[in-house]
């Protein structure tokens, strides 16, 4: 968008629904003087296309291309699917890849409706293990998150309210060692575990949850990034 002097804007993207294409549209509030456009410049640059595997300046990888499900397994339950450059997931759904016993993932997470006990998804983290004993963040319609351990024991509670439904909220999901730490949105929670060994990674839908923008990346046991002798 662009602005006059005095901060009104001048031009803006038209856009219908949850297009991103549109007519541009120039404007003003003003109520007195004349708006000259000299020239305009215009281009149309083609959209990103990522792919999952690529890797950026800082060791992320890309594990969700925004097309389909590659270098994820989907057990075949509720729905898995894509779109608008989303994963979607509901009705019982889960989805799963392989990540190290160490890693951070960070993504966009948008809680659409509770399932059974208002549950929208989560995260469980190093599967396959004793599926008693895995890791799990939970986030619910109220806007809450819990994380579980052993037979669904709650470790730690966000508190209802936190989270708003319908909105999409950053994350950053930690796992080193025995710590577990989610932020998401301005908010944090964490937790001591049972160490376990690597596994995958799997989100879940009971509800209907839906994520955006995953990237992955290993760390070390202390927390630090790979060095060229650690990487694989």
């Amino acid at each position: 968008m662009f602005f006059s002097p005095n901060g009104q804007p001048l031009l803006r993207r038209c856009t219908k629904g949850r297009s991103l294409s549109g007519p541009l549209q120039f404007s003003s509030s003003e109520t007195k003087g004349t708006l000259r456009i000299l020239a305009i410049d215009y281009r149309e640059l083609a959209p990103q296309r990522l792919e999952v595997g690529q890797k950026d300046k800082d060791d992320w990888t890309c594990i969700f291309n925004g097309r389909d499900l590659t270098g994820w397994t989907w057990d075949g339950k509720g729905t898995a699917r894509t779109e608008d450059g989303t994963l979607v997931l509901a009705d019982h759904a889960i989805v799963r890849r392989a990540a190290a016993a160490n890693f951070e993932l960070r993504g966009e997470v948008k809680l659409v409706k509770g399932g059974d006990a208002q549950y929208c998804g989560g995260f469980t983290l190093r599967v396959p293990n004793v599926p008693s004993v895995d890791p799990r963040i939970s986030m619910f319609a109220d806007g809450d998150v819990h994380i579980y351990h052993r037979g669904g024991k709650s470790l730690a509670q966000l508190g209802s309210g936190r989270i708003p439904l319908q909105r999409w909220h950053p994350f950053l999901l930690r796992a080193v060692g025995p710590s577990i730490t989610f932020n998401v949105g301005d908010k944090t929670i964490s937790a001591q575990v049972e160490v376990l060994e690597k596994g995958d990674v799997s989100l879940d839908g009971r509800g209907r949850i839906e994520f955006k923008d995953l990237w992955l990346r290993e760390l070390g046991p202390d927390g630090k990034l790979l060095d060229a002798a650690q990487k694989p």
